[in-house]
């Protein structure tokens, strides 16, 4: 029984260091799972970015959300002790990426067998890492004391500039990712100056 046990384990790692090299076909299994669907090119190259600062601007109903669920679960997934912090401008708004999430996780069986937690706000895996949701309040306050690996931000034109500056040490100790993704949005603000910083691909 020990041996059957080790050699799944064994199984298991395999299939995660094959995924850690391979974000896109990873995405692709996901994204099968969720609709059945394969990746379009603009898809793959933003799961394929393994920059630090990635931001990503585009009208609606492109895939942002989904790609950004599925790069949270990457990361969660593929590397022990990892936290994924995930903000909007109202808890409403991060529940919608949060639920994509959920979904993704519960239609991929190899993946809800390293779940050791599943909530509407929280999920936790069995390497460690956690994906949650949290509020930020006017000026980002509720997000201040977290330490995060990476932090994905939903609609992100529409965070005030003063929560984007609170987030920002929450990453900083761990040289941590910053997502940034989101719909066109008025001139000037942390959005717009980041979508024409050469700091973001």
């Amino acid at each position: 029984m020990k041996k059957e046990e080790e050699e799944i384990k064994n199984l298991k790692e395999k299939l995660k260091e094959k995924f850690r090299k391979n974000p896109v076909k990873f995405g692709t299994i996901l994204a099968h799972n969720m609709f059945g669907s394969s990746l379009l090119d603009y898809q793959k190259k933003f799961l394929a970015d393994l920059s630090r600062r990635i931001i990503w601007v585009s009208g609606r109903q492109l895939g942002k959300t989904t790609m950004a669920a599925i790069k949270a679960i990457w990361y969660a997934y593929c590397f022990d002790d990892t936290v994924i912090m995930i903000i909007a401008r109202s808890i409403r708004q991060a529940k919608i990426l949060f639920r994509k999430i959920r979904l993704a996780v519960l239609q991929t069986s190899f993946i809800m067998d390293d779940i050791v937690k599943l909530s509407v706000k929280e999920i936790v895996f069995k390497n460690r890492s956690r994906i949650f949701i949290a509020p930020v309040g006017r000026t980002g306050e509720y997000t201040r004391g977290f330490t995060c690996d990476v932090i994905i931000v939903d609609e992100a034109g529409y965070v005030p500039d003063e929560v984007m500056s609170a987030i920002l040490p929450s990453i900083a100790v761990k040289k941590g990712t910053l997502i940034l993704i989101g719909s066109p949005s008025a001139k000037g603000g942390f959005f717009y100056e980041a979508w024409r910083s050469p700091e973001y691909s």
